[in-house]
């Protein structure tokens, strides 16, 4: 985690492995800077970081007996602080928006959901709704949420519509098995087809939205990453494929 917002607690853990890479059974010690900002907490043998007031913590992981400590920087955030995280935005066969840092903060959301049953205006934290609307934004598509009952009444992305071409899905909805499609949207390792706004995110975290043209069959998700985000010509760039 690097972001956190008063009040919330997380629980502070590490391990520690030897030249081997065999974990050792050893004792943390767990600091921080800036105490009013944040504190550690301890109940019985866990330690927990507490968020007091916005700013910014130096977390330092230590063991005692060893020149080895790890240091973590967290940002406590207020309501209205902006995040930065890694996005990308991608149909079956074109790539709409490259893997790319964008900056997520607070704005009026009610307005990207069309036919709509709830109300938005009250969400105090930064979702993945959030992260859906500001990458689709940068992106230059036109774009739609519902929360409709092909959803169970949760927020799903509808459609996605670039050069009068739509991209729809139906946030989770089979049957009739012509709407068993959907927006994916892949926060850091784990897939949401709906309920985007009661999905917190976190500075630095990564999200990925794709669409699936069968959501009731197999299929895989690969990237294709640069070593490098920008190059002069006839400069070699190194290329990494995860799946």
């Amino acid at each position: 985690f690097s972001s956190m917002y008063p009040g919330d607690s997380v629980l502070l853990a590490a391990n520690v492995y030897d030249n081997e890479g065999e974990k050792l059974d050893i004792s943390l010690v767990f600091s921080f800077s800036n105490p009013g900002v944040a504190e550690i907490v301890q109940n019985n043998n866990q330690f927990w970081l507490r968020a007091i007031q916005p700013g910014e913590v130096e977390l330092i992981y230590s063991v005692t007996g060893f020149d080895l400590q790890k240091l973590q920087t967290v940002k406590v955030l207020s309501e209205n602080d902006k995040i930065q995280i890694y996005f990308s935005c991608k149909t079956a066969s074109e790539n709409l928006l490259p893997f790319q840092w964008i900056e997520v903060g607070p704005t009026e959301m009610n307005g990207f959901v069309s036919e709509r049953e709830k109300d938005y205006s009250g969400l105090n934290r930064l979702t993945l709704f959030h992260a859906l609307v500001s990458g689709l934004t940068k992106s230059g598509m036109n774009f739609e949420f519902r929360d409709d009952d092909a959803s169970s009444g949760t927020l799903y992305l509808y459609s996605v519509e670039k050069d009068e071409i739509f991209t729809y899905g139906w946030g989770g909805k089979t049957d009739p098995e012509a709407f068993a499609r959907g927006w994916i949207a892949r926060l850091n390792n784990s897939l949401f087809l709906n309920s985007f706004s009661n999905v917190e995110i976190s500075n630095g975290d990564t999200v990925d939205l794709y669409h699936i043209e069968d959501i009731t069959s197999p299929w895989i998700y690969s990237r294709l990453l640069a070593g490098k985000d920008s190059a002069t010509v006839n400069e070699e760039v190194e290329l990494l494929s995860s799946t």
